[in-house]
């Protein structure tokens, strides 16, 4: 048995592109990382009103929504 460790959207679009078969996701994921957004000092202005944009996109789901649609659209291997 072989593992190999990527993040879901560069494996599933490696797998897609190479046409690899009998390749399994782990779920849940083995780990977990944060990411941050970075603006340019200059638009500091912007950043209560993205925080508030953003933490509404993901109270409301509508992150997870459109990540599972770029998967299943452009990925399309689940």
């Amino acid at each position: 048995m072989e593992f190999v460790i990527d993040d879901k959207l560069n494996g599933l679009q490696l797998i897609k592109n190479q046409n690899i078969k009998g390749i399994h996701l782990v779920s849940p994921p083995l780990a977990s990382i944060q990411i941050f957004h970075y603006l340019n000092s200059r638009h500091a202005y912007l950043i209560p009103a993205l925080e508030k944009a953003l933490r509404h996109l993901h109270a409301s789901g509508r992150t997870e929504k459109i990540k599972n649609a770029i998967i299943k659209q452009h990925i399309k291997v689940l």
